[in-house]
C-alpha cells in the first residue's frame, strides 16, 4: 500500500547502490539507510542534512512515519496540513516516552521493548512524537483513510480522542468562497505576491492555492509539490517560507514576526 500511495501520488524513490533508499523529489527527500538493524530517516533539502528525524527497527514504522510526513507538507499525497501549535496533542495511552540521550525520546511498550526512536526538542519534534504514539500500530491503509475522511474534523481524529483541545489542528485549509471580504483581501495579497515572484522569471501564476485562515491572518499555500507558502498578517506584513519548511514551522516563526520585505518579491 505505500508503494502504491507513492506511485499514485508521483513521488518519486531512488536506490543507491549502497543500499540508500531517497523518497522524495530533487529539492526535500527522506534518505533511509540501515544500520547496525536500525533503519534511519534522515532529511534532506536542496541536497542539504536537516538532521536524522527518525529511527526504527521496523521498516512498517518507518512507512508509518513517511505518510505522516508527507501528509504534513502536503507534498504529493493530498493530505491536509497537520499543524499543531503552542499545545502538543497528547500521547497515546498505550505508549510510554523514554528519554534516550540528548534530545531523544525512545518509544516503548515496556522496558523491553523499544521499537522507535525520535528527535524530543521543540514544539514541532514533541508534536510528530507525540502524532506518531498515535498510529504507530495503524496500518497504511487505515491511515490513508484516516486523512481522507478528515472532511474539516482535526487531522488523525480517528485515533486521537476527538474534542481534546490539544489534538486539535491550529489551521485548515478553506475554500475561497467560504472567507469573510477581509481575508479574501488577505488572499488575493498573498496571491498577487505568488505572481510577482512568477513574473521575475517571467512566467504567469496559474498553480493551485490552499487558502489556510487562523488567529491573526492567513496562509496562501502552492499546492504542487515544491510550492511555497506565503503568510499574509491581518496588518498586511507578509512572511514566504519555501517548501523545506513545515507548515508548523513557518507558523511558529510568523506568530513570532518573522516577515519577508515586499521588495523581496520585485
Amino acid at each position: 500500500m505505500f508503494h502504491e500511495l507513492l506511485q499514485r501520488s508521483g513521488i518519486a524513490t531512488r536506490e543507491s547502490t549502497d543500499g540508500a533508499v531517497a523518497i522524495g523529489d530533487d529539492e526535500t527527500f527522506y534518505l533511509v539507510t540501515e544500520e547496525h538493524g536500525w533503519f534511519i530517516v534522515e532529511r534532506r533539502s536542496r541536497g542539504l542534512s536537516e538532521g536524522v528525524r527518525f529511527r526504527a527497527q521496523q521498516i512498517d514504522d518507518v512507512e508509518r512515519f513517511l505518510v505522516l510526513e508527507f501528509g504534513d507538507e502536503q507534498r504529493g499525497l493530498e493530505l491536509p496540513i497537520l499543524a499543531w501549535v503552542s499545545v502538543p496533542p497528547p500521547v497515546a495511552p498505550t505508549v510510554k516516552l523514554v528519554p534516550d540521550g540528548a534530545g531523544w525520546v525512545a518509544f516503548q511498550r515496556s522496558d523491553e521493548d523499544t521499537r522507535v526512536v525520535m528527535p524530543y526538542v521543540g514544539i514541532a519534534e514533541i508534536s510528530a512524537a507525540h502524532a506518531f504514539s498515535h498510529v504507530i500500530d495503524a496500518s497504511i491503509v487505515q491511515l490513508r483513510e484516516s486523512f481522507e475522511a478528515i472532511d474539516g474534523a482535526p487531522a488523525l481524529s480517528a485515533f486521537m480522542k476527538p474534542g481534546d483541545d490539544r489534538s486539535r489542528p491550529a489551521a485548515v485549509a478553506v475554500a475561497y468562497d467560504e472567507l469573510s471580504s477581509e481575508a479574501r483581501d488577505r488572499a488575493d495579497r498573498g496571491i498577487a505576491l505568488f505572481q510577482s515572484l512568477a513574473a521575475r522569471s517571467g512566467k504567469s501564476f496559474d498553480d493551485p492555492v490552499n487558502i489556510v485562515p487562523f488567529a491573526g491572518g492567513l496562509a496562501v499555500v502552492r499546492a504542487i509539490r515544491g510550492g511555497g507558502k506565503i503568510f499574509v498578517a491581518e496588518d498586511g506584513s507578509v512572511m514566504y517560507r519555501g517548501s523545506s519548511y513545515t507548515f508548523e514551522r513557518a507558523l511558529e516563526e510568523f506568530r513570532a514576526g518573522q516577515r519577508t520585505p515586499l521588495e523581496s518579491f520585485r
